[in-house]
């Protein structure tokens, strides 16, 4: 990907870097299509399944990704315990774009900490 931001004429080091961890496997061209409209970001993909790197992350306390793909049943588990950052006043409107029990699955007491993936 850095070889295709430079052949643009976009300087790699001067954007903003942020790591996902996805095991969706369209990911790579969400990614190429992010950054294309969003060229002061470089996205950094780590193709992971399951909850054993997260969690070891977040308890060691370092390597903790910018954005994760959770399951609906994780996301609140995560939540309650503090372990996500809540997006509530950037998800404005965003609710009538799902069905009710959709936008719901990604909300705890009245607070929104995702974006309902395949629905």
């Amino acid at each position: 990907m850095a070889v295709g931001a430079a052949a643009c004429g976009a300087n790699v080091d001067s954007r903003t870097e942020i790591t996902v961890w996805s095991w969706e496997p369209s990911m790579k061209q969400v990614i190429a299509s992010f950054e294309k409209e969003n060229p002061d970001i470089h996205v950094i993909w780590k193709n992971t399944s399951g909850y054993d790197n997260l969690n070891n992350a977040i308890q060691d306390g370092y390597g903790i990704p910018d954005v994760v793909q959770l399951e609906y049943y994780a996301l609140r588990q995560y939540a309650v315990s503090g372990q996500l950052v809540a997006i509530t006043g950037r998800t404005e409107g965003y609710g009538d774009f799902y069905t009710p029990g959709t936008w719901a699955s990604v909300q705890l007491n009245g607070r929104v900490y995702g974006l309902p993936m395949d629905s």
